[in-house]
């Protein structure tokens, strides 16, 4: 009887133990939770390398059902191992997932959009990095918008960019970038040609659409513009394709305009403008493009700036008026002198109508729209 005990005892010992999983088991199957929800926490999308450290069939699957629409997979197609392991069918997950990329250790790539599926990429790789030739497409036309050589990911070597169908550059890159010699179009027309340096260009030459010399950029930075009879509209230095440091502009007669300082792009720093006949209209500072502080003595308006605002004082501003109906010369008229506080008409002053009939005023407070006449008035 003990013995039989025994043998029973011995059998739902050994049923435990088949029901009971190795610590080792266990051990693995956190391992494998773990990766499954730092998988689904980060939506990673560079499955080859996950692919190439998990082999549990239940976690690569479960990296699909945490995918969405907007998450771009990368897949290797024509390894029939990892596709067995899915269990999925590459054509159906195109449809559900609606972007995708295809690629092969070495070979052809295709890549479309989110959403409507329509090729925008299409080249060679190696390594899992696009590299030689290949094709870019536009989404709204499927157009060719570029067609050169990759490397390492990059555009890199001679290549050509385009805009509704039409070539726009021709040149070389580098690392990304236009980099040395390069051609840029308008229409069809040459528009400028020269040489890039890291996106920019540091030395060549504008045209206008009538093939004309627009503007020369040499290599130390100095650039130069032109009227359309080839004279000089304007010189100064550039960087990064921006006017950055002194310049100077010129009127059609040849006179000089405006001398002062540019950053990107911009009136900044101590400036000087000048009228059609060369006389001093203004003399002060920019800042970012605005007139901050300085004299003025020109058509539009006479007397002082400062932060940007017409001082506290005397000012008298001016308009164009039409001289007469159906013309189109124009005469300018004084509109208001008077007072100013903090860059607004306060105080006294007198308001001209087009007629040049004077408004004298014994109160105007423009901050807050007031206007008092005197009786006479």
């Amino acid at each position: 009887m003990k013995k039989y005990k025994n043998k029973n005892l011995l059998k739902a010992q050994n049923k435990k133990n088949i029901n009971q999983k190795p610590k080792s088991k266990i051990n693995s199957d956190n391992k494998n939770l773990k990766k499954e929800k730092k998988v689904e926490k980060s939506k990673n999308i560079e499955v080859i390398n996950l692919i190439n450290t998990v082999k549990s069939q239940y976690i690569l699957k479960k990296i699909f059902s945490c995918l969405k629409e907007n998450t771009i997979l990368t897949l290797i197609v024509h390894n029939k191992k990892y596709q067995n392991l899915f269990g999925f069918d590459i054509n159906n997950y195109k449809k559900l997932s609606r972007k995708y990329r295809i690629i092969e250790k070495n070979g052809i790539c295709k890549e479309y959009t989110l959403n409507t599926n329509i090729l925008i990429f299409e080249g060679e790789f190696k390594n899992g990095k696009k590299n030689g030739k290949a094709k870019e497409f536009e989404t709204f036309d499927c157009k060719v918008s570029f067609e050169g050589t990759y490397l390492n990911g990059k555009r890199h070597g001679k290549g050509k960019e385009y805009e509704f169908g039409d070539l726009t550059f021709e040149g070389s890159f580098l690392n990304g970038k236009r980099h040395g010699k390069g051609k840029k179009y308008n229409f069809g027309r040459l528009s400028l040609e020269g040489e890039f340096s890291n996106g920019y260009l540091i030395e060549g030459k504008r045209y206008d659409n009538k093939g004309n010399l627009e503007f020369v950029l040499e290599r130390n930075g100095k650039g130069i513009e032109f009227y359309d009879d080839g004279n000089i509209k304007y010189e100064g230095k550039y960087l990064n394709e921006k006017k950055n440091g002194k310049v100077k502009y010129y009127n059609t007669n040849g006179k000089l305009e405006l001398e002062g300082e540019y950053k990107d792009d911009v009136l900044n720093g101590k400036v000087k403008e000048y009228d059609e006949n060369g006389k001093l209209e203004f003399e002060g500072e920019y800042n970012n493009g605005k007139k901050w502080k300085g004299k003025e003595n020109s058509q539009i308006f006479q007397g002082e700036y400062l932060n940007g605002k017409k001082w506290n004082g005397k000012g008298r501003e001016y308009k164009s008026v039409h001289v007469g109906p159906g013309c189109t010369d124009f005469v300018r008229l004084i509109s208001f002198e008077g007072d100013y506080i903090n860059g607004k008409r306060k105080g006294k002053g007198e308001i001209y109508d087009r007629e040049s009939r004077k408004l004298v005023l014994k109160e105007i407070d423009e901050e807050n729209d007031i206007k008092t006449g005197n009786e006479n008035n």
